[in-house]
């Protein structure tokens, strides 16, 4: 609805309503008019029932579109179980049975991927494996394409493709008698080349799996330095909460893998052999046929039990060695001897585990593919097949392409992948410069994805903060996206401010170019100049630089006119530039778009305040604290505007109400102490100084805010003559701001009261090392008053 309007709404309704009816159309569940009346009032009905027992719940109106598809979904599973009842005469016949199981999948899938868009979030491989999925079952239930049934039909085999061979030639005419031994040669080549061990084709994917196996659940975090252990190790790997002495998880996946694998390999071995000796029996009397059947019965129940012993032992031997071969090549590319160079390397070694188990693959489907198709090559009758250089061209032509498109889109992207993934890593840890680098290269290796240009774009902005603003770069004044692209971290980081900003907006505009209608593109635009004007020192270039956000705000709401927080920013622009009236219309009519978003009330209350406008003030906070009433940010808030008005009572009731509904909050704490100070309630400050001792102790409150806490309480534990303890918190304080002057001359003079002068002077001379230049008096002369 949000982003194709409601025409949108109901024409996704309409598809997926008719996929679902159909698909259980040709499912026989749906045969009569009673059906389909029940059916889509089970469907519609649920749906608007949910939707209608939320809003009477007082659930706001903005969830329809997760009520509605839920209320949808619970109705076609309700239709499903009740069609089994009102249908119990509804039977499949044995050759229809792949065609059922394969319109029940694709079914599954759609459900699947109709529950993701409307839970989820959707993307553009989801969505292409939904049409595929819709196309295969239309194919399936027009009968456009029958699949083959599980067993084989009564046909004779004697000489099964001469059929093909009459209908190639007119006249009916009968093969030459120099020709009838060519083609004995050619079927008992045929027969030759099948590989024939008496194993079923199941072999195939199951090699692919116990080879996927190897891939998933092989590691070396230890750094062993032998394949064997690596491999093995590996398979004794579980979760921290199993038992020491039993087998681990990863073990139990991969010898029940192997076990069910062997199982059903033999089976299926059994099924076709009996399925071709009753192909290759003649036809008999009814007589003849039990006389046959008995003696066949008797003689397999000799053999079939050596032969199936056979065949599991073979097939488990198999799996096994391809799980070992590939184990071993794999646990060597893990060994701390193959991982050497810089970062970089080491993530382009971590980066080829991907692309060698992803050739593998493509080796495994052109074997697979020869090995069961072998016998309709081999037949030179086919004319595509007779012309040998016309095939052979036409063949590596398509092997090359294909080959240039898995390297260049399905390794590549998983490549660039490893390189993103570790650059968020260091944007967790606020290294800019290792992480632009990080983008870099995944953008060197996918040059036309938006989506890694958009983090490096957000990286090089973080790191234009920290960047000086004089020195030499690398970068031209113009730089295109190659010129970034050539820079190496050293290069990143020798970049001045401006250069830094410069290629941040290129990255973004080529961004832009790339996938146009992307509003998060524009959006990086009208951020970027944004922060290029509070870090610009030109009162002109801030100008030009905000009125050249404002334009890429409007173009973003051009593009997606409906999301609040855009609106949000573009009304901060208009703030900055001093234009209250219109940065007042663009937040209240965010306000129309999501009356329960935060941060418009916050906003509007931010700019009553700079603009002293106490009633709107106090009415936009009440306003928003009646929709969120306990929403941290306006509580504290409205507690700074009672604290202004002179109402510290209301203030600290506020505050408090506040912490009690944000416990852990410490800047709450922190608030509730300066209040109890402001009221002269010494005891409830040094109550709420403890406790944000306690938060902090506890792990809340990031470095900055722990700083501010810790020294207001420093002063509480002072004032109320718990000097050992304030002096505790001032030595955490020199921890935590070693370079701050004002922590040692401040627990210098708490030394001085407690007479300790020798300690006072050691801080005091520390203190005035550290102070600037206004400040050294003043210090100087406490040192020197101390004797």
């Amino acid at each position: 609805l949000a982003m194709t309007g409601v025409i949108g709404l109901l024409a996704a309704l309409l598809l997926f309503l008719s996929i679902f009816f159909w698909a259980l159309r040709w499912l026989g569940l749906i045969r009569s008019r009673r059906d389909v009346i029940l059916f889509f009032a089970l469907l519609i009905g649920g749906g608007v029932l949910l939707c209608v027992l939320f809003l009477m719940r007082g659930v706001s109106v903005g969830f329809l579109g997760v009520n509605w598809p839920t209320g949808l979904i619970l109705g076609l599973i309700a239709y499903v179980t009740l069609a089994v009842f009102i249908q119990p005469q509804s039977s499949t016949g044995e050759t229809h049975r792949p065609r059922q199981l394969l319109l029940i999948a694709a079914l599954s899938a759609i459900i699947s991927h109709y529950v993701e868009i409307h839970l989820g979030i959707a993307i553009a491989s989801t969505r292409i494996y939904f049409w595929i999925f819709a196309s295969l079952m239309l194919a399936i239930g027009m009968r456009w394409l029958l699949p083959e049934p599980f067993a084989p039909g009564d046909s004779s085999t004697g000489n099964p493709a001469s059929d093909g061979w009459q209908n190639g030639n007119s006249n009916d005419r009968k093969p030459s008698s120099r020709a009838q031994p060519r083609r004995r040669r050619r079927q008992a080549g045929s027969t030759a080349m099948n590989w024939n061990l008496g194993l079923p084709a199941t072999i195939l994917p199951d090699i692919l799996v116990m080879l996927t196996l190897v891939f998933l659940f092989t590691f070396n975090l230890l750094g062993r330095s032998n394949p064997f252990s690596i491999l093995f190790a590996g398979l004794g790997t579980s979760s921290q909460a199993a038992p020491a002495g039993g087998l681990s998880d990863i073990l139990w996946i991969v010898v029940f893998t192997w076990i069910i694998a062997i199982g059903l390999g033999a089976s299926a071995a059994a099924f076709h052999r009996q399925s071709f000796q009753q192909g290759r029996r003649p036809d008999a009397s009814a007589h003849t046929a039990r006389q046959r059947n008995r003696e066949q019965i008797r003689n397999n129940n000799v053999g079939s039990g050596r032969l199936l012993a056979r065949t599991a032992a073979l097939y488990g031997l198999l799996l096994f060695v391809a799980w070992l071969i590939y184990g071993l090549a794999h646990a060597s590319r893990l060994l701390p001897s193959a991982r050497t160079g810089s970062v970089a390397e080491q993530l382009d070694h971590i980066a080829s585990h991907y692309s060698l188990f992803a050739w593998i693959i493509v080796l495994w489907c052109l074997l697979a593919g020869v090995f069961l198709a072998w016998r309709e090559l081999a037949d030179a009758r086919r004319a595509w097949l007779g012309r040998g250089l016309t095939t052979v061209g036409v063949g590596t032509l398509l092997s090359a392409l294909i080959f240039f498109v898995i390297g260049g889109v399905n390794i590549a992207q998983v490549r660039a992948d490893v390189f993103y993934k570790q650059g968020q890593s260091f944007d967790s840890a606020g290294a800019w410069v290792e992480s632009s680098d990080l983008y870099r290269r995944a953008l060197a290796v996918r040059p036309r994805e938006d989506y890694y240009m958009l983090f490096l774009g957000r990286s090089l902005l973080e790191r234009a903060a920290h960047a000086p603003r004089e020195g030499s770069g690398d970068l031209p004044a113009e730089p295109s996206l190659q010129d970034i692209l050539n820079l190496d971290a050293e290069g990143i980081s020798r970049l001045v401010q401006a250069d830094i900003l410069s290629a941040a907006s290129t990255v973004l505009q080529e961004a832009q170019e790339v996938n146009p209608l992307n509003t998060d593109h524009t959006a990086n635009l009208a951020r970027l100049h944004r922060r290029w004007s509070t870090l610009s020192q030109d009162s002109q270039d801030r100008i030009q630089r905000l009125e050249l956000s404002l334009r890429y705000y409007d173009a973003a709401l051009s593009l997606s006119p409906n999301v609040a927080h855009l609106w949000n920013e573009r009304g901060q622009i208009l703030a900055s530039m001093a234009r209250h009236d219109e940065a007042e219309a663009s937040f209240r009519h965010s306000l129309t778009l999501d009356d329960r978003f935060e941060n418009t009330y916050a906003l509007l209350a931010e700019l009553y305040a700079h603009q002293n406008a106490s009633e709107n003030l106090s009415r936009i906070l009440d306003q928003g604290l009646e929709k969120l009433p306990n929403s941290l940010a306006l509580l504290t808030q409205k507690a700074s505007a009672q604290s202004n008005a002179g109402d510290l009572e209301g203030a600290y009731e506020t505050i408090l109400y506040s912490f009690e509904n944000h416990p852990t909050d410490l800047n709450a704490a922190r608030n509730l102490i300066v209040l109890s100070r402001s009221l002269n309630r010494p005891d409830e400050a040094s109550r709420w100084a403890d406790k944000a001792v306690s938060l902090i102790e506890s792990g809340y409150g990031h470095r900055d805010m722990v700083i501010a806490a810790y020294r207001l309480v420093a002063e509480v534990l002072q004032d109320g003559g718990r000097l050992t303890e304030s002096a505790d918190i001032l030595h955490r304080l020199i921890d935590l701001a070693p370079d701050d002057y004002r922590f040692p001359f401040q627990l210098a003079t708490l030394h001085s009261e407690l007479g300790d002068n020798r300690q006072a002077r050691q801080f005091a001379q520390n203190a005035l090392s550290l102070a600037p230049d206004n400040e050294k008096a003043r210090i100087q002369s406490f040192v020197d008053s101390l004797k």
